[in-house]
């Protein structure tokens, strides 16, 4: 299929997508916030990148875009990698003005948030990526670079981690 026609959000309860990360949470700011609209994810502040946060999907997924916030207050994330099946398939730096990232197979434009205006970067997954984005069941964020701290953060857009429902 050429152009996805039917794209869903796995990153919810609803959808039985499993997340973790193997660094310590600060208090309210837990992992499964990104499943549940609240708050966001913070390590905790003796946590230094890189930090990795995991997702399990219920079955393989077309993925066919991934959208990030990476601001949590005045946490950002700066420097994001995308891992699937352990292959990078992209990765990312952001400017001071951008909060979120989007990755894409095929366009290299900035654009705004038109609910913001927010500026957006919008990153390619590297030539070879679909072979891996074409079927997958799990994806790693990996966040290897911060702005003004150590502490990493991920904002309530990683809940609009999207992929394709076929």
């Amino acid at each position: 299929m050429n152009s996805p026609s039917g794209r869903v959000n796995l990153v919810q309860n609803s959808m039985k997508t499993k997340i973790s990360s193997p660094q310590i949470s600060s208090d309210g700011y837990g992992i499964t916030n990104l499943l549940s609209n609240t708050n966001g994810f913070l390590v905790e502040h003796f946590i230094k990148p890189p930090v990795f946060i995991e997702f399990d999907f219920m079955c393989n997924m077309f993925v066919h875009e991934v959208i990030l916030n990476t601001r949590v207050g005045t946490q950002k994330s700066k420097g994001i990698e995308i891992l699937v099946n352990e292959s990078t398939v992209g990765k990312c730096y952001l400017t001071a003005d951008q909060d979120i990232v989007r990755w894409v197979r095929n366009s290299n434009t900035e654009v705004k948030d038109s609910a913001t205006g927010q500026n957006i970067a919008t990153c390619e997954f590297f030539g070879g990526a679909h072979k891996h984005l074409n079927s997958t069941n799990r994806m790693t964020i990996k966040v290897f670079k911060t702005e003004n701290s150590s502490l990493v953060s991920k904002g309530w857009a990683l809940r609009n981690l999207k992929e394709l429902k076929y």
